[in-house]
């Protein structure tokens, strides 16, 4: 290779830049970033006063640093993982919301076998408790809260009189034969 060869390669090449702070038309991107980094090893006494605050080497280090795939923001948790701590905690949240709504899951299925355990224990009291998902019947609870506000109940003691109210209705049909 001869010297013009040498240096088309240099003017063409990607891992060469103009850097205006330091008059340099074609300064390689590996020296701005090792400037840059030993800069930030040493923020009280850094030993390129000249390349503090370019933007030019934080833009050739963002260039160089992996992002996160989500966002495209912050560095990646580990260099296996394609996500930044926080939109890997958003991810996580939305899976686990997500399994925690599905039907036959199996926090559904371990709600159950506590509710059957804590119905057959009973409370300190002796008395029986039960405990409902309405996941499916959102509404159902909501009209159940509002009839219980507008009565000045809690929502426990509005269902008990609920069901009390149908249990009387349902023993005084019986007792007409209807």
């Amino acid at each position: 290779m001869n010297d013009m060869q040498i240096l088309e390669n240099i003017i063409n090449k990607t891992d060469y830049f103009e850097c205006k702070k330091m008059h340099a038309p074609h300064m390689p991107k590996a020296t701005c970033i090792a400037r840059q980094k030993a800069n930030q090893k040493r923020p009280n006494n850094p030993p390129y006063l000249e390349c503090m605050n370019c933007s030019q080497g934080e833009r050739n280090i963002m260039e160089t640093t992996a992002r996160c795939k989500e966002c495209g923001l912050k560095p990646p948790i580990s260099k296996n993982a394609p996500l930044c701590a926080s939109c890997m905690a958003i991810r996580s949240n939305k899976l686990r919301k997500a399994k925690n709504m599905a039907p036959g899951s199996a926090n559904t299925q371990r709600d159950s076998r506590g509710t059957k355990e804590l119905a057959e224990k009973g409370s300190q009291d002796g008395k029986k408790a039960v405990i409902i998902d309405f996941g499916t019947h959102a509404d159902i609870l909501k009209q159940t809260q509002k009839l219980a506000d507008d009565e000045l109940r809690t929502l426990e003691n509005q269902i008990i009189y609920i069901l009390k109210t149908h249990a009387r209705t349902v023993s005084g049909a019986e007792a007409l034969d209807i």
